[in-house]
């Protein structure tokens, strides 16, 4: 296989187009990406908590381009529903911070990731990591998650957000030409 896809590689440098030998590949169907996958039993808000509470939230500080604002919330395995056509988090921004708030960034975005994590049993964390962009905008800004949690044979709609931090813009350079 290695073979291949370095004579692959060496012809789509090349401006060639690769003639794969024989049969292409088949995509998978996604019954065979989850076969051999049991289902999700349950799941389950933390001892004493509810799904989308904030198990560490955004530092609360200033930041600016370049940082990374980060949230883990209490949520439910990603598996009970793929969300296709929606998302698991996005970044929602608020010039005031009160009012007017519009999503920014969902999970096709490079900058903005999704870690999930099984806690014990049936408990989950989800991990929210922004990468803040050079060209945001300044503002404020909130990190959201949304999912479906599992239990007794139903599955409901659950959700949470990390609080409001300001993201700066860049300092403006002065530079003086001599």
């Amino acid at each position: 296989m290695t073979s291949i896809l370095k004579e692959m590689a060496k012809e789509m440098a090349e401006g060639k187009v690769y003639r794969w030998p024989g049969a292409p590949p088949g995509i998978p169907t996604e019954a065979q990406l989850w076969e051999g996958q049991t289902d999700v039993v349950a799941d389950d808000p933390p001892i004493g908590g509810k799904f989308g509470d904030v198990k560490s939230d955004v530092a609360p500080w200033n930041y600016r381009p370049g940082s990374v604002a980060q949230a883990t919330i209490w949520g439910a395995h990603p598996r009970n529903n793929l969300r296709r056509n929606s998302t698991f988090v996005s970044v929602w921004r608020s010039e005031d911070g009160k009012s007017n708030w519009k999503m920014v960034a969902d999970d096709n975005d490079w900058e903005l990731s999704f870690e999930w994590k099984r806690v014990g049993i049936s408990a989950s964390t989800v991990t929210i990591t922004w990468e803040i962009p050079a060209d945001v905008k300044p503002g404020f800004y909130s990190l959201h998650y949304s999912g479906e949690a599992k239990h007794m044979g139903s599955i409901k709609t659950i959700s949470g957000r990390s609080r409001v931090f300001p993201v700066e813009g860049l300092p403006e350079v002065n530079v003086t030409m001599q």
